[in-house]
């Protein structure tokens, strides 16, 4: 759970205005730590001088307490460590202590400024006090930044020199010379470095320390080439140089943390070492008693080939045949003679180098002193594929796994890659800040409508697609240039590399319309302004000065660089984004992991000078794959590494078995004699550098394997990583320009679908925001914490881990943004919604109240003009019968 303690440092970067002021002079302090091999002085590494071993007795002396006790207090800080995200100093985790703790354990700690044994000496004579004075002094300098930084540097020093010492250096007498004078320096340095850690830390607490143990092997080392140096018969010493490097291991952390993970990672693998062992001695066994004897056969020495079987039966045939001299009966140099024999060919069939001419001389094999006849033997193939699966994949595959789990025991103990060191866990995360473009300041929209209206078309995704659409059919177009083409082809070409040119300049205007001066604060603008640049000096060149000082090929270069915008994360391909971020955050990894294999390179590399620099040129070893300068004894051991024709070397070191080479050969320009090798050093050389360095890279494939699967994991169970964090942040700039840490309610169900996943929230999805209940501030706005907290719930889910991260995450907001509290939520979304809803049901209710009264007035009104209709009905019947009666009464 690192993620806690990076995100509510990360996310004040966002908010903060105060803290930012006041946590700089502690990045600053941090950050720019040198990262080289050289150990920097802003960083301590203290050792105390051992307690058991003080010659002084002084238990009452008040001054010594004095200091021992401001020493004391100076120790009980934590020496400066890293959070994986942060630039501030924190203390070490519980987890790291677990994983570093049986190095620290080994490891002497602070002791200038103590005196648990010196400040309990009063009593101590006036020569007590003078070899206290000596040890602290002496202290004082070995923990010294500078000191530190002078012998890492002279560590370096010695290793590079020991490159020039090839098979011409006889030749070059003043850097022979040199290079003596320089040897006796590196050695009084060494010599000096460890009586100064003797008389500081002592006997017992500096023979405690592994480190300090290899330093010693590594003095002696040095003792002993310049003994060698002083008498013929003690020559060979000199040999012993090429241990010299290993002192590299014990100056630099970064070699120490590989190899203590190394250890830690492989150690547990020794029973699966024990398998593939057993399983190769049963292979190896069972080889001897089929092939031993048998891959014998009489070669014409006229043409090296082996005489068929038709022509020489046997041994005796062979024997005698005579021509200008006998003709030979040989064994093949890999061979199943004897168990050690087979080892080393199944070594061969493993890593498929020379394993087919082994192979063929089994299938060809028929008996003991029978010449081998073509495939007479076909079933033995069932033999080299059973072992290829049974003695190869298996026992790779369990190993891989094996390597694979204690890796993420460690990665889990320690919540981090245990490859890299605790300030490079910075730099991890400032590189996974580097992989994400909206890190930057977002440019502002121009006000003018024309410009805002480039504006939107620049930064459209549609524009940023058709751009690598050109650059793609760019690429296609360079494709179809080729050697001896017409001179039609070649205009077509140029006007091809022009268009391409006018399209690129045009993109460049816009972007600098729209943009403005924004446009130079972006590297990838800057490059595509200098690409720009470079391809239309490389159009008009020509045409003023001629083809010949400027290449046409040369536009042609400069407009292919622009195919890097395929690998630009965020902006380019998806699937580049998904390969190249896990390759990027194992850089650290891989940089630490690389320097440990060019250190195994470089001292295999003297090692090869020493022993095999004049062996006879034959087979693998040639003109240039030879040991005979440190360049080509590096290529050697690159083409070993990758298991490219190491079987070749070794043919040719074993040419001293088989009486091929002259013992009393005279090496131009140099004393040495002879031209052959030494074939149990060969096998022991190539064997323990096949397995060293393979190991290493089986861990480094292991390292971006795992961040592969770390990244697809974290998709697959949905779970948040800061990545994500950031990533809401980024959205939440172009919703709240001002940084006022609220957003409109209108505003979030735009801002949820524009979220990546898997915060992603795409519509419709109002039910599901208001189901979320987010609090609402006056004037219907929500908090930014508020929302982050409710997305990160829905894509967890409720569990206990859960709870600590948002606990977490809101602490650290809320500590960077105390003005939050100020604007208390007055209400919450689901709050809301059920406001409306009731609102609704009683407008509606009392609309249809209205409704059933007016209808009610309404037919009461109708009734009253009906009552009086029928009264003026009546009443004009009743005068109607009156007319009618008149004019009868007017009778009568």
């Amino acid at each position: 759970m690192q993620l806690l303690p990076r995100l509510s440092i990360t996310t004040p970067k966002i908010f903060s205005r105060d803290k930012e002021k006041s946590s700089g002079t502690e990045k600053n302090t941090t950050e720019n730590e040198s990262q080289s091999l050289i150990p920097s002085p802003s960083v301590s590494e203290t050792v105390p001088i051992a307690s058991g071993e003080s010659d002084i007795e002084n238990p009452d002396n008040k001054e010594i307490q004095s200091k021992s006790g401001d020493g004391d207090g100076k120790e009980k800080i934590k020496q400066s460590s890293s959070s994986e995200c942060s630039t501030v100093d924190i203390a070490i985790s519980e987890e790291e202590e677990m994983f570093y703790g049986s190095e620290r354990s080994k490891h002497p700690k602070n002791g200038c400024g103590r005196g648990s044994s010196l400040g309990q000496n009063s009593g101590a004579s006036k020569k007590g006090k003078i070899w206290q004075n000596i040890r602290k002094t002496c202290c004082k300098i070995v923990e010294n930044n500078w000191f530190k930084c002078f012998i890492g540097l002279v560590t370096l020093l010695s290793t590079g020199t020991l490159a020039f010492e090839d098979i011409y250096i006889d030749q070059r007498k003043t850097i022979k010379i040199l290079l003596e004078y320089a040897d006796m320096i590196f050695t009084y340095i060494f010599i000096l470095d460890m009586l100064l850690k003797w008389m500081a830390y002592g006997f017992k607490a500096y023979f405690s320390n592994g480190w300090y143990r290899l330093d010693f092997v590594v003095v002696i080392v040095f003792c002993l080439s310049l003994i060698g140096k002083t008498r013929e018969e003690l020559k060979p010493l000199i040999s012993m140089k090429f241990l010299r490097p290993l002192r590299v291991l014990s100056q630099f952390e970064r070699m120490k943390v590989v190899v203590r993970a190394l250890i830690k990672t492989t150690l547990p693998t020794l029973n699966v070492f024990l398998v593939c062992l057993m399983i190769w001695l049963i292979f190896s066994i069972m080889g001897v008693d089929l092939f031993a004897g048998r891959f014998y056969e009489c070669i014409d020495p006229t043409s090296g080939e082996r005489f068929p079987s038709s022509e020489v039966m046997n041994r005796s045939q062979c024997e005698s045949l005579l021509f200008n001299e006998s003709m030979p009966w040989e064994n093949a140099k890999m061979n199943f003679d004897n168990v050690g024999n087979g080892f080393l060919s199944l070594l061969q069939v493993a890593t498929f180098n020379g394993w087919i001419t082994i192979m063929n001389s089994a299938i060809d094999s028929v008996a003991v002193n029978i010449q081998p006849h073509f495939e007479v033997n076909i079933y033995m193939y069932c033999y080299f594929i059973n072992f290829i699966v049974f003695g190869v994949f298996l026992p790779l595959s369990m190993l891989i796994s094996v390597i694979i789990d204690n890796f993420n025991k460690y990665k889990i103990k320690i919540s981090s890659n245990i490859f890299i060191t605790v300030k490079q866990r910075k730099q991890y995360c400032r590189l996974k800040q580097l992989m994400y473009e909206d890190s930057q300041r977002p440019v502002p929209r121009p006000r003018n409508k024309l410009q805002g209206f480039i504006f939107d078309l620049v930064t459209s995704q549609v524009f940023n697609v058709i751009v690598m659409v050109l650059i793609c059919f760019q690429a296609i177009a360079m494709m179809i240039d080729t050697e001896g083409q017409s001179l039609e082809m070649y205009i077509a070409l140029y006007w091809i590399n022009s268009i391409f040119v006018m399209l690129y300049t045009m993109e460049c205007i816009l972007k600098l319309i729209a943009l403005r001066c924004f446009y130079f604060t972006i590297v990838w603008n800057i490059f595509d302004f200098m690409v720009v640049i470079f391809s239309i000096t490389g159009l008009c060149l020509p045409m003023t000065v001629g083809s010949y000082l400027v290449s046409p090929s040369f536009v042609q270069l400069i407009l292919l660089s622009r195919i890097i915008h395929m690998l630009r994360l965020g902006k380019g391909p998806k699937v580049f984004h998904n390969l190249m971020l896990p390759l990027m955050l194992s850089l650290p990894a891989l940089l630490n992991i690389i320097l440990l294999i060019f250190l195994v390179m470089f001292i295999y590399a003297i090692f090869g000078m020493y022993n095999f620099a004049y062996v006879k040129k034959e087979a693998g070893i040639n003109d240039v794959s030879n040991f005979e300068t440190f360049g080509s004894s590096m290529l050697c051991l690159f083409q070993v590494a990758i298991f490219a024709g190491w079987d070749g070397m070794l043919d040719a070191i074993f040419s001293s078995k088989w009486s091929d080479c002259d013992p009393d050969k005279i090496n131009p320009g140099t004393q040495v004699r002879g031209d052959c090798g030494n074939p149990s050093v060969g096998i022991f050389y190539f064997v323990s550098y096949i397995l060293i360095s393979w190991l290493i890279i089986v861990n480094m494939y292991i390292v971006v394997v795992m961040e592969f699967l770390n990244i697809a994991s974290k998709k697959k169970n949905k779970t948040l990583s800061e990545d994500d964090f950031r990533k809401f942040f980024q959205v939440w700039k172009r919703f709240d320009p001002d940084r006022t840490q609220y957003i409109d309610s209108t505003k979030l169900s735009d801002f949820a679908a524009a979220l990546d996943p898997p915060l992603l929230m795409a519509k419709p999805n109002k039910g599901q925001l208001i189901a979320l209940d987010l609090p609402m501030a006056v004037g219907d706005r929500i908090h930014c914490l508020d929302i982050l907290l409710a997305f990160t719930k829905r894509v967890m889910g409720q569990d206990v881990r859960m709870e600590k991260l948002l606990s977490e995450i809101e602490s650290g907001l809320l500590l960077a943004n105390p003005f939050k509290i100020t604007c208390e939520p007055i209400t919450t979304t689901l709050k809301r919604k059920q406001e409306a809803v009731s609102a609704t049901i009683i407008q509606r209710a009392y609309k249809n109240y209205r409704l059933r009264r007016n209808d009610k007035n309404t037919s009461h009104i109708h009734m009253i003009d009906d009552d009086r209709d029928v009264h003026a009905t009546k009443e004009g019947a009743y005068f109607d019968k009156a007319k009618e009666k008149s004019p009868i009464q007017s009778q009568i």
